[in-house]
């Protein structure tokens, strides 16, 4: 349950329901949720492990801010992190995996949404697909941290993650080549895209 509620709070504070500097009172979550003070707490101290929640005493617990310095830092873990990747999935990856891949490819095309809401959901969805095809648990649990807080971004400057749906065709001929350059340019190349329109906002 506990994870439950930590997934439902960071999804509000991801979809921007509570906005950085917002206080998270743990009275009214508990409320909302309809359980008692003791699982609000654990699933607020997780949050705050992963950057989205500080708490402070005496004072209690709320969104924490964007602290573009700190941002840097998460860039370079994170383009780190989809080397590793790309080589597990070129090592990794099974048919399963790719045709999970090619279903998420199908989906897009059919929709050919511009809402953000949608896009932010495929795009999540595309990493969380690429977590799983790496097979490395303790790998896909600190790239899913940091591309929490990427989302995070996203959000607040109305970004839209377009070139991950243009490059997912080529991204599956490189899952079925295993070819773990192509892999590791494509996902670096999202990431870098990203990085070139935040700067463009801020």
């Amino acid at each position: 349950m506990k994870e439950d509620i930590a997934e439902l709070i960071r999804n509000d504070i991801i979809h921007l329901r509570f906005r950085p500097g917002d206080p998270l009172s743990e009275n009214k979550l508990a409320e909302e949720f309809q359980v008692s003070r003791t699982p609000i707490r654990e699933a607020l101290r997780r949050l705050s492990l992963e950057g989205l929640v500080t708490i402070t005493p005496n004072l209690g617990a709320r969104v924490a801010d964007i602290n573009l310095r700190d941002f840097q830092e998460l860039i370079e873990f994170r383009i780190i992190l989809e080397r590793g990747l790309a080589r597990l999935l070129a090592r990794n990856a099974t048919p399963a995996d790719i045709a999970e891949m090619k279903q998420l490819n199908e989906r897009i095309q059919r929709e050919k949404t511009d809402d953000l809401d949608k896009l932010t959901d495929f795009d999540s969805e595309f990493h969380h697909l690429c977590r799983q095809a790496g097979h490395n648990q303790l790998l896909a649990d600190h790239m899913a941290m940091t591309q929490t807080k990427f989302t995070w971004v996203m959000r607040m400057i109305s970004y839209k993650p377009e070139l991950f749906m243009v490059e997912l065709p080529n991204f599956i001929v490189a899952m079925e080549k295993r070819d773990e350059a192509a892999l590791a340019d494509i996902l670096v190349e999202h990431v870098e895209y990203f990085i070139d329109n935040m700067q463009k906002e801020t």
